[in-house]
């Protein structure tokens, strides 16, 4: 990943810190950071250059993902169908990313 490419990240609930440390390193390589959480005061707001806050209440006493699945989807399929083969590509390096982050 680098410059002109997006990482579109979530924050809900608790913070792993493997997604911590792999938003400072894509932050490090000058990649636009996209933050959907359920936390307004998430550490990753200030490395994140768009933030959706999602709300998280459920009936019971863990949170909902249902409004946060909603919008990483839509996010995803809106930057699938304006990306093009180019996104394919992106989500490759992506894996790599994730990968060189520990993350998976």
């Amino acid at each position: 990943m680098g410059e002109g490419d997006l990482l579109v990240v979530c924050d809900l609930w608790m913070l792993p810190v493997g997604l911590r440390r792999a938003v400072e390193i894509a932050a490090e390589e000058s990649v636009a950071i996209a933050l959907i959480t359920d936390r307004r005061d998430s550490p990753l707001g200030v490395l994140a250059d768009h933030v959706v806050a999602v709300p998280s209440e459920g009936v019971g006493m863990f949170p909902s993902l249902t409004a946060a699945m909603t919008v990483v989807h839509a996010v995803l399929a809106e930057l699938a169908r304006i990306g093009g083969d180019a996104a394919l590509e992106s989500v490759r390096r992506a894996e790599e990313f994730w990968r060189r982050a520990d993350l998976f």
